[in-house]
């Protein structure tokens, strides 16, 4: 089932690449590939929900991207959404994620000596899990930015107001 989400991200990723990104198209490249892998090599299906709960703060990109287009929302959910989806990318996309990461590097290096353990598949599924965080960080550092934008906008500070006045 999860195979499938990603083949789909993939196929809307790439007819939309231009309304959504190259990002997004990665992403769905990647995950693809990593979850193809995961159905033929066990030894990685412990992780496969672990990963999955990536995926979490997908509904509330979708409200985000809702609210933005159609113009339905009050700006207060918009705004409760918007933390949201920032505090579970966060703490699931990046912290999470770069733990388990390291968690599934651990596991390789254990199982190093198992007669189904390739190295060259460790180190391609460890490479695209390290693609898609840094996919993630980017992203987040692009949350950041609009929503430090939002706050100036919210509290009236003007361009000048940002940098430091030093005593």
């Amino acid at each position: 089932m999860a195979l499938s989400y990603f083949i789909w991200d993939t196929l809307i990723s790439l007819f939309y690449v231009g309304y959504f990104g190259v990002g997004f198209l990665v992403h769905g490249i990647v995950s693809t590939i990593v979850f193809t892998i995961g159905v033929f090599h066990p030894y990685i299906h412990y992780y496969c929900p672990l990963f999955l709960l990536f995926e979490i703060s997908t509904p509330f990109l979708n409200v985000r991207w809702v609210g933005l287009k159609f113009d339905v929302l009050s700006e207060s959910f918009k705004l409760v959404n918007n933390a949201i989806l920032m505090l579970i990318f966060f703490f699931v996309r990046i912290c999470w994620g770069w733990y388990q990461v390291v968690q599934l590097g651990k596991d390789f290096y254990n199982a190093r000596e198992n007669p189904k353990f390739t190295l060259a598949g460790a180190l391609f599924i460890l490479s695209c899990n390290f693609v898609l965080d840094i996919l993630n960080v980017f992203w987040f550092s692009k949350m950041l930015t609009v929503a430090i934008n939002t706050l100036k906008q919210l509290f009236g500070f003007s361009h000048q107001d940002d940098k430091l006045k030093l005593m």
